[in-house]
């Protein structure tokens, strides 16, 4: 394993978000900082170039007045391509390849 990996793992840990072992987030990633206990990454997942994982919503909150927190899940050996963007409630099983978008 490599060291740099595990630190990064764990720096995300201490952030809140729930990650596993030999989880790879590139720097231009983009997690969610409004709800980091809602993102649960599983083992030997890649999240690559400006992928976006979103765990709130304000789709029934912002009527009440308040924000709505809804967890995503990713499987082991999941790769989260650049600029794919994960949305709240998704869960995605393991062995699965989400494809980035093109262009900006």
């Amino acid at each position: 394993m490599n060291c740099l990996g595990e630190v990064k793992s764990v720096y995300h840990g201490f952030r809140g978000y729930d990650t596993g072992r030999n989880v790879r987030i590139s720097k231009s990633a983009i997690l969610d900082r409004l709800n980091p206990k809602g993102i649960h990454i599983d083992n030997n997942v890649r999240v690559l170039i400006e992928a976006m994982l979103i765990a709130h919503d304000y789709e029934y909150g912002a009527l009440k007045g308040y924000k709505m927190n809804s967890d995503i899940y990713i499987g082991n050996n999941c790769v989260i391509g650049g600029r794919a963007m994960i949305l709240p409630r998704v869960h995605i099983g393991n062995n699965v390849y989400i494809v980035g978008t093109s262009g900006k």
